[in-house]
């Protein structure tokens, strides 16, 4: 064997042992989040503490369809993904005045978390939690007569403050394109620091994790694209008894934080955040004419 046929032999080994440890990185990582559990918010409050803790119960679908779980999320130090997950969960919640007892959510919200003991969860791992769908429920009168009048942040109502390098943005329109890979566009219009351009934006239609992604770039990537894609459907899937490239407006308003230089194609989602999600108001009932 001469001097190159060695060099080349072990180039080739080389990159076979490459490929072979980012084939095992990928498997690790679907794996670290493979063994979630599917659990629906029942309530939230915050707590008596100077921090004002915001504490979730949460029921089990499965595995386990009733187990309850109590998570507590620390009150600050958060990251983008923890963020965005207490987000959700306050802009679902009807607070009214008594914020520290448990009160129940005005949105049906379902997640996907690690599995954890029982009772109260101080393991917080929220890296390996991520959004899969959230629609409005059925709300009760008094319900939504409170999520209109509060002006808690959890309602929907929430200071923007953008900065040099993102812009706040509001869905406004959501569909798929033509192309058989359905892929998800979505169309936002700015709201802070300026007001009324738009733009369209097609968004990562890959779910699956490559070997240069965390598990936080993953369930990042998934509760993003699981909120726009449940605000017109109220599923994480597109709907195919829908004409699905027609535009369809959103359920309820959302808010996102997104870069300045966010434009075409989406694949990276790392600096994007929830502001807010607030259900629409409701609308007033039109006096009927009396019978002639």
């Amino acid at each position: 064997m001469t001097s190159v046929q060695f060099l080349f032999a072990i180039l080739v080994a080389s990159m076979a042992i490459a490929d072979d440890v980012q084939e095992k990185d990928n498997e690790v990582l679907t794996e670290d989040i493979s063994g979630n559990r599917t659990v629906r918010l029942v309530g939230a409050r915050t707590s008596g503490t100077p921090g004002q803790n915001l504490g979730a119960k949460f029921v089990e679908i499965e595995p386990t369809p009733g187990k309850e779980v109590y998570v507590g999320f620390p009150s600050h130090s958060h990251t983008i993904h923890e963020t965005t997950l207490i987000r959700i969960i306050e802009c679902s919640i009807a607070w009214g005045q008594r914020q520290q007892e448990l009160h129940v959510p005005q949105f049906e919200v379902v997640f996907s978390i690690p599995q954890f003991p029982k009772g109260y969860v101080s393991d917080y791992k929220f890296e390996r939690w991520y959004l899969i769908s959230i629609k409005p429920s059925e709300p009760k009168t008094d319900q939504r007569k409170a999520a209109d009048k509060v002006r808690y942040p959890g309602a929907g109502t929430r200071q923007i403050i953008t900065g040099p390098q993102n812009r706040a943005v509001k869905l406004v329109g959501v569909r798929y394109s033509e192309s058989r890979r359905r892929d998800l566009i979505a169309k936002f219009e700015e709201v802070a620091p300026h007001h009324g351009g738009e733009i369209e934006l097609g968004l990562g239609a890959s779910m699956r994790p490559t070997g240069d992604q965390t598990i936080v770039d993953v369930t990042h990537m998934r509760t993003i694209l699981n909120i726009i894609k449940s605000s017109v459907s109220g599923a994480a899937l597109p709907d195919p008894r829908l004409n699905v490239t027609q535009w369809r407006e959103p359920l309820f308003e959302v808010i996102f934080l997104i870069p300045q230089d966010a434009h075409g194609y989406v694949t990276d989602f790392t600096r994007w955040s929830l502001v807010s999600i607030k259900l629409p108001k409701a609308k007033k009932q039109q006096p009927k004419s009396p019978d002639k």
